[in-house]
């Protein structure tokens, strides 16, 4: 977060849940991976699968969007808990509920499990965004710009993290994407010696804040799974 000349650092550990592991029908972003869904009060999902092939998991961006449509349309209440009584909700064999992104004999399914995993993702990272603002006395309306990096961040809808609280809610307009800026950055560095000496500067102005010993950490975490 750069604050006039400040700039300070954290480092989240939200686990791999957006790269798919501990989804049940998670995977890394393929063919067949399911990357976007729009759900509707009427009608089937609308969905958006890398390849244009058969769907046959999904991946970060497609988990993020499915949870937040399913908190818009009411299928997860606010504690986020999948409501046993809401449309496309059935039990599984241990009897608990699960939404049936896609029915049929090959099911995909969405699951309390995985839906937990999403709100422990990111609830780590709207902490360490949160324990930012709260260090440079920084609020929601004095940000500017929001800029995400990563081949994830080039995929998720901005409108969907901030449905979820993983971003303060913001204009979406003041959300930009930048795909490899570490790998940008590296190449830049090779080619240029003025670009190497900024990543010095850069590297020794930016302070990094440790989160685990930030004072409320706990509740900042609790807060952002909450969000």
């Amino acid at each position: 977060l750069q604050a006039q000349d400040r700039i300070v650092s954290v480092s989240t550990a939200s686990g791999p849940a957006f790269e798919g592991a501990h989804i049940k029908f998670g995977m890394r972003a393929a063919n067949g991976a399911i990357e976007h869904v729009r759900l509707s009060e009427n009608g089937p999902p609308d969905i958006q699968v890398i390849g244009d092939k058969h769907p046959i998991g999904i991946c970060g961006s497609g988990i993020l969007d499915v949870v937040a449509q399913m908190r818009a349309q009411n299928i997860l209440n606010q504690r986020g808990r999948i409501i046993k009584t809401a449309t496309q909700v059935r039990m599984d064999e241990q009897g608990k509920p699960e939404f049936m992104l896609i029915p049929g004999k090959k099911p995909i399914t969405i699951s309390q499990n995985d839906v937990d995993q999403i709100l422990l993702a990111k609830g780590a990272i709207r902490a360490g965004i949160d324990i930012l603002m709260d260090y440079l006395n920084i609020t929601p309306s004095d940000i500017e710009e929001i800029v995400i990096a990563g081949a994830f961040g080039s995929y998720l809808l901005p409108e969907h993290a901030m449905g979820i609280g993983m971003l303060p809610s913001v204009p979406l307009e003041s959300i930009k994407t930048v795909g490899n800026a570490a790998g940008t950055g590296a190449r830049m560095m090779v080619a240029s010696t003025k670009a190497r000496k900024k990543a010095v500067h850069l590297a020794n102005q930016i302070e990094y804040l440790e989160l685990t010993v930030y004072e409320g950490f706990d509740m900042f975490y609790a807060q952002g799974i909450r969000s």
